[in-house]
């Protein structure tokens, strides 16, 4: 006997399987194995099992025996609970600490390292003592970026931010100007012009310093993996109820295989030279917690050798 939610799991109807026996009817031998232990058994028996159909999910599975009023055995009666989400929410944990652990430890091993020597040795030359200070200020610059994107993530993960009440109907074009304003220092170091191509008419409900915030950490990105003297696009376009921004580089492109990914929190395609650039593997999260914020998505579209080009799609109306 089975009932509909248990045979949904399996993808059964009830009144098919009734009178059949377990492996004839459900195809599963964790789940097989487990009843076996439950009807062995004198008390409750628990375990989490996989079951694969059209996705993978784990469940949480309670086994009793039942008995009649001769406490002779009838069988034995099996709980089923999806557990899936909660366990992806301990790996997600698990991998944040780890991730936050590593991040830190990284500037905070350089920063104790040169404040060690100059303790120690107390160079005498005052070049090398600011080469350490500069070393120093760059990593201490690494740990403020760090905690103020761990910190903008938890507002808006939190649900710190009510969304309905920071968001009007708005132009999206000014907000984009002031983006590229906010990176221009930024470019100007590495030699990248940046350029903004057509216009929206739209007024969709926006929060200005949430979006540009978005589209400053993309224009950043696309700044940092682009060869010097090279054009960094940021291009606007307007559908009857949509508005696509996106920032277009011509640098070196993202391999097919980690394009699924980049959205995750701490992940990096290439480690070194991210940490290099002061990059925190934080950004392209933030991006898209915004975005979904106002109601859009975004989407990433890259070719090796040719460039990367990030989009956000929010509503227009």
């Amino acid at each position: 006997m089975i009932n509909d939610s248990a045979a949904a799991i399996f993808n059964l109807q009830p009144d098919q399987v009734l009178g059949r026996t377990l492996s004839e009817s459900i195809r599963n031998s964790a789940l097989q194995e487990f009843v076996r232990k439950a009807l062995s058994s004198t008390g409750v028996v628990e375990e989490e099992i996989i079951v694969r159909t059209s996705d993978e999910r784990v469940y949480q599975v309670h086994g009793s025996t039942l008995a009649d009023t001769t406490n002779d055995g009838l069988g034995a009666v099996i709980v089923m609970n999806d557990v899936t989400r909660l366990r992806q929410l301990e790996r997600i944990r698990r991998d944040f600490v780890s991730n936050v652990s590593h991040e830190l430890r990284t500037p905070i091993t350089s920063v104790k390292g040169f404040v060690e020597t100059l303790i120690d040795t107390a160079p005498e030359d005052p070049e090398e003592v600011n080469r350490f200070l500069h070393i120093i200020e760059k990593h201490a610059n690494q740990l403020s970026t760090l905690i103020d994107d761990l910190l903008v993530l938890s507002h808006i993960e939190q649900g710190d931010l009510n969304i309905d009440e920071l968001i009007e109907k708005g132009a999206v074009d000014p907000v984009l100007v002031e983006a590229v304003e906010a990176c221009d220092h930024i470019a100007d170091a590495r030699g990248v012009r940046m350029k903004i191509i057509g216009n929206s008419s739209s007024e969709p409900r926006l929060n200005p310093a949430l979006l540009q915030q978005a589209v400053v950490n993309l224009l950043g990105n696309a700044i940092k993996y682009s060869e010097p003297e090279g054009i960094v696009e940021l291009t606007v376009t307007d559908t009857d109820d949509t508005v696509t921004i996106s920032v277009t580089d011509h640098g070196r492109g993202i391999d097919p295989q980690h394009l699924p990914r980049l959205f995750e929190r701490f992940y990096r395609v290439d480690k070194a030279r991210s940490r290099e650039l002061g990059g925190t593997g934080l950004g392209l999260a933030i991006v898209k917690h915004i975005a979904e914020l106002h109601g859009g998505r975004v989407e990433v579209q890259s070719q090796i050798g040719v460039g990367s080009t990030f989009s956000i799609y929010i509503p227009a109306q």
